[in-house]
């Protein structure tokens, strides 16, 4: 890892930019996985398994609003940032327009939210613990990580999420106490990211000189418009990501959910690596697009064929200790918990092949290409999982999840060599 990194800085500046915000986004991500790994053990001891699978149903259930008050706005916003960061008039208004266009698909998310918590039966048991859930949607509607991801300065944003998540683990520790204060994890969690969103915009405020600017609804309607393509792409992510733990709560007891929930947490602390190393790459793309395509192949395989070595030793770390890992999470044994991990841990690298595509269908605008094998292996997955998860619960939805990325990193990469042979990632680099 560390000749990987020197390797990076050596020479190049835009290397040495890559790196740090490699490692504040890695820092990022990584506090956001670790501080539920840290306090799952307390919250099984605390709630039991079947109240830990209540919360994960419900945030799995708030995502799906979250998803749409983001709009697509993580790839969509980077770029208009990262291309024009240099004028300051420019990043004001994009800051403003994306934040009131936000706010408004939130208002409209919180009408819908209140419509089905109230009209559908199941949600309705569980009302008071959805609406502490939803707290967590005005989190990633206010939280404005492409702003910086577009500027790629992410140092600000780390350590708040550090500072953040800390208050999080601690308030968890002090205050869940019972198995009636189950309601409260989620409310928790997001009452720290709210903390993280307004020390943000006073730091915003005071080093990018961001000021209020009122936004005609016209152009708010346009910027909505505009980002419809990877909106439903984004979604259809979510729904995918999301209906897993969905349809598996609407067929299995909380239980099963439950463990399900610390199987799929594991495992997305290899994947949280692979969102940093996307989010890192994608401003840098973006800025190349108009060189010689060469570059951009140069730049992924030098980046890319590293950064996969690390993935997939840590796959097999967690294959290999998977009895280990079961045995912190739930402080003690669990056969079938263990062998679920185990066929999880091949989800990361299936994964890490589809992003060079994605990098470059998003950098290059090709948005609908990329937006339609997304959305056709969510309703690949939509119709595996329905089955899959009825019959063989927790297998049949992990099953299912492997099935999906296959379908969505093979059709990626045939797509762009096919349909895209200009943007090919599989042609000899003249050196």
């Amino acid at each position: 890892m560390i000749p990987y990194l020197k390797g990076l800085v050596t020479g190049k500046l835009h290397r040495s930019v890559l790196v740090k915000n490699y490692l504040y986004l890695s820092m990022y991500q990584v506090i956001n996985f670790l501080a539920p790994i840290i306090i799952i053990p307390h919250i099984v001891k605390v709630l039991g398994i079947e109240k830990y699978g209540s919360v994960v149903f419900s945030y799995a259930f708030v995502t799906y609003f979250a998803i749409f008050t983001d709009y697509g706005f993580n790839l969509s916003a980077t770029r208009d940032i990262s291309i024009s960061r240099d004028d300051e008039v420019a990043v004001n208004h994009i800051f403003n327009r994306v934040i009131q266009s936000k706010l408004l698909l939130y208002c409209i998310a919180f009408i819908l939210f209140t419509v089905i918590v109230y009209i559908i039966p199941v949600f309705r048991k569980e009302l008071l613990l959805h609406y502490c859930s939803f707290i967590l949607v005005l989190t990633q509607t206010l939280l404005p990580i492409w702003f910086f991801q577009g500027l790629e300065d992410m140092r600000f944003i780390a350590m708040l999420n550090a500072i953040s998540k800390l208050c999080f683990i601690g308030l968890i520790f002090i205050i869940v106490r019972t198995p009636e204060h189950y309601i409260l994890v989620n409310l928790l969690q997001g009452l720290g990211g709210l903390f993280s969103c307004v020390i943000c915009y006073i730091l915003i405020k005071k080093k990018y000189n961001i000021s209020y600017v009122r936004i005609p609804i016209k152009e708010i309607f346009k910027e909505i418009k505009d980002g419809t393509s990877l909106f439903i792409s984004g979604f259809a992510v979510s729904v995918y990501v999301n209906s897993n733990t969905f349809l598996l709560g609407m067929f299995a007891n909380r239980m099963t959910l439950g463990y399900y929930g610390i199987a799929e947490k594991v495992v997305l602390a290899v994947k949280q690596l692979l969102i940093v190393f996307s989010q890192v790459v994608y401003p840098y793309m973006c800025k190349i697009t108009n060189e010689p395509f060469d570059k951009t192949r140069r730049f992924l395989k030098t980046a890319f064929i590293p950064f996969a070595y690390i993935i997939i030793a840590s796959c097999i770390c967690i294959f290999l200790f998977s009895d280990y890992i079961v045995l912190y999470a739930i402080k003690g044994k669990n056969v079938e918990l263990s062998n679920l991990l185990k066929l999880f841990s091949f989800l990361p690298i299936i994964v890490l092949f589809d992003i060079p595509a994605y990098q470059v269908l998003l950098a290059y605008n090709l948005r609908k290409a990329y937006s339609t094998i997304l959305i056709s292996g969510c309703v690949l997955n939509i119709l595996i999982n329905f089955v899959l998860s009825y019959y063989f619960k927790a297998w049949g939805t992990v099953t299912s999840v492997l099935i999906t990325e296959l379908y969505i990193t093979f059709g990626l990469n045939i797509l762009l060599h096919v349909k895209y042979p200009q943007y090919s990632l599989l042609k000899r680099i003249n050196k």
